[in-house]
């Protein structure tokens, strides 16, 4: 999910130092996947909830698939992308969340450039969907 202030910022989430994968990364507003026979919609509403603290409309962007070795796992995976906007502060979850800012989208994409090392492997993909939506 990408979530967007009335600016026009992202919500960016560090990921919790305990994630299996990609720990203190920076990445979209939140992630997750369905649970068996869960519509996906549901699925992105219920993570962005239990993840950040928080509910919105959201609104699907398109999906994506992506292949990517992290570390000793490769991660395979059909990417759905969603879009909300929120106007608050978010209440993480310090297990799955670090740290949150928000952040102007055309000084992420110089940053995912300049930093890549700093950041999730597939938000560039997610991000060129979510911006398309915007």
């Amino acid at each position: 999910m990408f979530v967007f202030d009335p600016a026009g910022r992202l919500l960016l989430q560090q990921r919790a130092g305990g994630k299996y994968h990609s720990p203190g990364l920076w990445s979209n507003t939140c992630c997750g996947h369905p649970r068996p026979a869960e519509d996906i919609a549901a699925a992105a509403a219920r993570r962005l909830r239990e993840e950040m603290g928080f509910g919105c409309a959201l609104e699907p962007a398109g999906a994506f698939t992506y292949r990517v070795r992290l570390g000793d796992l490769i991660e395979h995976e059909v990417d759905h992308v969603f879009t909300g906007r929120f106007e608050g502060t978010p209440q993480p979850d310090a297990r799955e969340v670090a740290a949150w800012r928000w952040v102007d989208v055309a000084l992420l994409a110089a940053e995912l450039v300049a930093r890549p090392e700093q950041y999730s492997a597939w938000l560039p993909a997610a991000l060129e969907l979510a911006r398309a939506r915007r």
